[in-house]
């Protein structure tokens, strides 16, 4: 029975890893990382110890996934996600409100191409694209997605938030710093 909430995946076998535990932790994929990863060391190597955690984000923050196609590595993959912290700046004073506004917008959703949409339909969306490490279907229900004219890259997203927002406050001076994990980020502004 289908309540509207399937979602069907396909992809390259190594595209995805299954974990042999319901719920992700910390606590459960140390271990298992390191009891993947102890066969392909050397010999003189008998365990291995990992410690992970979160990135601690202050503030507004979302999560989503996506797929990028013209992605030369596993960012192809499409079906990846991230948790990403957000600053929009109003006439250069942060926006909380519009922070919050967006990361609620985007909490657990499938940012998608509207040049992969491939079916909209029965309140699911059909993605499909083919990338050098093979073909990508997914189909999810149509509530959980979010659509936008480009590649979902970080630069992308930060240019949609920013001229979203730019159009609907035209007096206004909008600067977005969107994120995407550590290390990573892009800025929109308004035009």
């Amino acid at each position: 029975l289908d309540d509207g909430r399937q979602v069907i995946h396909r992809s390259p076998a190594d595209a995805v890893t299954l974990l042999p535990f319901e719920r992700i932790d910390t606590d459960r994929l140390a271990p298992h990382i390191g009891e993947v990863l102890l066969p392909l060391t050397p010999d003189n190597v008998t365990a291995i110890r990992l410690r992970l955690w979160p990135e601690i984000i202050e503030g507004a923050y979302y999560h989503y996934s996506h797929g990028l196609k013209h992605h030369d590595g596993n960012c192809q993959r499409i079906a990846h996600g991230h948790r990403s912290r957000i600053e929009i700046y109003r006439n250069g004073e942060r926006d909380l409100l519009l922070e919050g506004a967006w990361a609620a917008r985007w909490h657990d959703i499938y940012i998608g191409s509207r040049e992969d949409l491939v079916e909209a339909s029965s309140g699911k969306h059909h993605y499909h694209y083919t990338a050098s490490q093979g073909e990508y279907d997914l189909v999810l229900p149509a509530e959980r997605c979010y659509l936008i004219d480009t590649d979902s890259t970080v630069e992308n997203l930060a240019a949609h938030i920013a001229d979203l927002l730019g159009k609907q406050n035209p007096d206004d001076d909008i600067r977005v710093d969107a994120y995407e994990g550590v290390g990573k980020g892009a800025v929109g502004i308004s035009t």
